[in-house]
């Protein structure tokens, strides 16, 4: 009996969990699309640094987020969830970059995949302590996602 209450709730605890994840990967798609709306195109860096700043201001204003989308990944609902994200904003960072002749059509998917994943792991650094991020350690991420990303854009 007791093994059926505790699966009850590790299944209650599991939607609930990919409930909050759809509801915030939804708003953070929500915060990060009308940014790149009012974007106005320049370089890879521009949209490197919106897209660092865009989530780390919702990531700051949400700290509940933060626990979740870089706490959170030992289990596999979250790992799916934040992986399917960041693979949809790779697809349209890329479509972007390419709309506004900032890399050529032949970018691989896979390397904007890359950059969105390092530039999940530079945020999840920058909020390690409780509190604000660590602007540094953005700024420094940003520098080194931009050389990367100018490598595709001289091809």
């Amino acid at each position: 009996m007791l093994f059926l209450v505790l699966f009850a709730v590790a299944l209650a605890r599991d939607e609930i969990l990919d409930a909050l994840l759809e509801h915030m990967t939804a708003d953070l798609d929500q915060h990060a699309q009308a940014a790149e709306a009012a974007w106005q195109p320049g370089d890879p860096a521009g949209l490197i640094r919106l897209e660092l700043d865009t989530a780390a201001a919702y990531f700051e204003a949400h700290p509940s987020a933060v626990a979740l989308w870089f706490g959170g990944r030992v289990s596999p609902p979250v790992v799916q969830a934040i992986r399917a994200r960041n693979h949809a904003l790779a697809v349209r960072i890329r479509a972007l970059l390419i709309s506004h002749h900032l890399v050529p059509e032949q970018t691989p998917l896979a390397a904007v995949d890359l950059l969105v994943e390092l530039g999940d792991r530079i945020l999840e650094v920058a909020f390690r302590s409780p509190g604000p991020p660590d602007r540094q350690t953005i700024e420094l991420g940003a520098i080194a996602l931009t050389a990367f990303a100018e490598r595709w854009a001289q091809a």
